[in-house]
């Protein structure tokens, strides 16, 4: 997806998928249409097919983007594989069920050409109404995002060569791995005098995991994660991650 076959895309937009031939046709669509709006550098979009069952995979390349296969279920060695098939300086992963707008694609643009931040993540906002007690907290997760500097995973930008010298996402844990990321480049930057930014701008995903698991919940899946972090080591203690209700995917909003 790039102005030139022969020319290296300058930026790369990673985008691991399971299973999503529903909302896959929007979020790459708007991305497109963003970057082109955006930027005239060259760019692609790479879609990683972890094992889908559905036409995953038809459906990205349909629509023009490079698909590579990932076997195995495990959502930080997907994107780590759709890294190592880009040559791009500037990385941005981006999930299945979430829509890029221009502001905050032309602040991360902006962020990376300064020579002075080494990557980032975005503020969280939902495709609809999601309740007080979520909204509330998403207000403390912003907090926290912002103090310890944590990307959330459905939005995470960096720059490659920071990113391949901190061995890029931890395969160690099947979730929470952009954490673990955001803390490791924090460090990098430290020590390469660049920052790890957590831009204001908002970027805008799906709340559809609380229409396929209840409050309750989610909140006890939460809670046994922060009282022992190991869980996150194991697949089957992050089926949150990993789980979802057969035909469970409404069609994508048609305006955010």
């Amino acid at each position: 997806m790039t102005s030139s076959a022969a020319v290296t895309p300058t930026c790369s937009i990673i985008i691991p998928a399971y299973n999503e031939e529903k909302l896959l046709p929007e979020t790459i669509t708007r991305l497109l249409q963003t970057m082109r709006d955006v930027s005239p550098d060259p760019f692609d979009v790479i879609v990683v097919d972890n094992d889908s069952t559905d036409h995953t995979a038809e459906v990205a390349a349909g629509l023009g983007a490079t698909v590579v296969h990932e076997p195995h279920r495990h959502i930080a060695r997907a994107r780590n594989t759709g890294a190592a098939a880009s040559d791009s300086d500037i990385l941005i992963f981006v999930d299945a069920d979430t829509w890029v707008n221009r502001p905050l694609l032309e602040e991360t643009l902006r962020l990376m050409r300064t020579g002075t931040c080494c990557g980032g993540g975005a503020r969280l906002a939902f495709d609809r109404d999601v309740g007080t007690a979520v909204a509330a907290a998403v207000c403390v997760w912003h907090g926290l995002s912002g103090w310890f500097r944590w990307a959330a995973g459905s939005y995470v930008f960096c720059e490659r060569r920071a990113f391949c010298e901190v061995g890029g996402f931890n395969e160690t844990y099947y979730a929470g791995e952009e954490i673990f990321l955001s803390r490791a480049l924090c460090k990098w930057g430290k020590r390469n005098n660049r920052q790890f930014v957590i831009v204001d701008e908002a970027v805008v995903t799906s709340a559809r995991k609380f229409d396929w698991f209840s409050g309750a919940g989610i909140a006890r899946e939460v809670i046994k994660l922060l009282l022992n972090p190991f869980r996150l080591r194991r697949r089957n203690a992050c089926q949150f991650w990993y789980e979802r209700p057969a035909d469970a995917d409404p069609p994508p909003p048609s305006d955010h």
